[in-house]
């Protein structure tokens, strides 16, 4: 389950960032209005209306499914823990079928996570 907090952690991160560079452009224009001497109702009007559509949209990023660059990300990241997990186990001694079934298991369980249409977290 913490996988799937982390990914959707990776998502509102991600929308966060989309958020804020949607912002500063507006902050931009808003500058760029006044400086064409707009008047000031206008300009609030403006940006009111477009912080709220901001705003809708950063809400609608939230409920999104992870992004498929995410997923490879959290992927790649698992696999290498099981890289690691191996090379500890064999550092200590392991028997080596064991590390191979280990690692086995491990990987067909992140190809079943991972190669799936509708992503399952709950384990």
């Amino acid at each position: 389950m913490s996988n799937y907090n982390s990914i959707k952690n990776k998502v509102k991160i991600s929308a966060k960032k989309w958020k804020d560079k949607e912002i500063d452009k507006l902050i931009e224009k808003r500058k760029e209005m006044e400086l064409m001497n707009i008047k000031k109702e206008l300009i609030n009007e403006y940006m009111n209306e477009e912080y709220e559509i901001i705003n809708k949209t950063y809400e609608a990023k939230l409920l999104e499914e992870p992004s498929q660059k995410i997923l490879k990300k959290q992927k790649e990241k698992e696999i290498d823990n099981i890289i690691i997990n191996k090379y500890y186990l064999i550092q200590k001694g392991y028997n080596k079928e064991y590390i191979d079934k280990y690692v086995k298991r491990e990987y067909q369980e992140l190809e079943r996570k991972y190669n799936k249409t509708k992503i399952d977290f709950i384990d």
